[in-house]
């Protein structure tokens, strides 16, 4: 099934942390690390989650740390298109596993600018990324029969 229907079920913010010390408000450019993550924690409520760690890096260390998670409901048509019970795995398309890291990168860009604001890291905004650089293709996660039935 290529059209996968889903809707935004909940976002959490895991980690923010403002490291004064090891910012530089003189230098010009930073560097950051992005990396995104699936999982898949409530079989049963058909829940996929999509989170993301954020670094941002002066000289030494870190000075800005964000990790966003997203959950999503997966309408239930859909989510028994994405079960193969034969290979025991769940097979998120790639068109799919893209929408919703576009919705995790802006939820975290909204997060940033929301949790900075007023304060010199405001000036941070998370670069465009390119995610099909990212994933190769589906999203795949092998499921045991207990954590279907949980």
């Amino acid at each position: 099934m290529d059209n996968i229907k889903f809707r935004l079920q909940e976002i959490d913010t895991l980690q923010f942390a403002l490291l004064p010390e090891a910012y530089d408000s003189k230098a010009e450019k930073f560097q950051y690390s992005f990396g995104a993550n699936f999982t898949f924690p409530d079989f049963k409520k058909r829940i996929v989650c999509c989170s993301s760690l954020i670094k941002y890096k002066g000289e030494v260390s870190p000075f800005l740390v964000l990790e966003v998670a997203v959950y999503f409901e997966v309408e239930e048509n859909s989510w028994n298109s994405l079960l193969d019970a034969k290979t025991k795995q769940i097979k998120l398309p790639k068109p799919t596993a893209l929408h919703m890291m576009t919705l995790l990168i802006g939820t975290a860009r909204g997060i940033l600018h929301s949790e900075t604001k007023n304060t010199a890291f405001n000036r941070l905004i998370l670069p465009t990324i390119n995610l099909n650089d990212l994933i190769d293709g589906e999203v795949i996660h092998s499921f045991s029969e207990s954590e279907k039935e949980d």
